[in-house]
């Protein structure tokens, strides 16, 4: 089994987060576009994101980015029929985001170990809810982490996303 490090990201990281961002969701999902030669994908929400690296080997193999509100719809709403139902919780909820693992490095113990990081930090940080837009292909990880589908899957790309949301407490 892998020995993977799981902690929260710093400016040190961004360069290999922005890089492992490119390769996934340019090269692999094929759900972005950049111009030639570009090989980093800055994440719009970049600013306000909590990092979470995991490490192998002193070399980041994945990430994912903890986003909290901030006044704007968090970007999984856009995958829902009505999302006025968000409104009540939005204030004690984060929205988990890019959950990416190197390819070498999928498997369901490095999906664990990051998950339980995150489940670890919100109730750390007081937060009752996390949403999240399930890929396809992780759809029975993610509900057995405990999340539960809010909406129908929606295409994006070459995946298909589901609406989901954990119950913190």
């Amino acid at each position: 089994m892998e020995n993977i490090i799981v902690r929260i990201g710093t400016k040190q990281d961004w360069n290999s987060i922005h890089s492992i961002n490119w390769q996934i969701y340019v090269n692999e999902l094929q759900q972005h576009n950049t111009a030639p030669g570009v090989t980093h994908l800055i994440d719009r929400n970049h600013e306000i994101n909590t990092y979470v690296v995991a490490e192998s080997q002193e070399q980041i193999i994945g990430f994912l980015a903890i986003t909290a509100f901030t006044g704007q719809p968090f970007s999984f709403e856009k995958r829902l029929p009505d999302a006025t139902f968000v409104d009540a919780f939005r204030h004690k909820a984060i929205e988990v985001r890019l959950l990416s693992l190197m390819p070498e490095h999928r498997n369901i113990s490095n999906f664990f170990k990051l998950g339980s990081f995150v489940k670890n930090w919100i109730k750390d940080n007081g937060y009752d809810y996390v949403f999240v837009s399930g890929i396809d292909k992780a759809i029975d990880l993610y509900k057995m982490i405990g999340f539960v589908p809010i909406a129908p899957e929606v295409n994006e790309g070459k995946v298909n996303y589901t609406p989901m949301v954990l119950v913190a407490k």
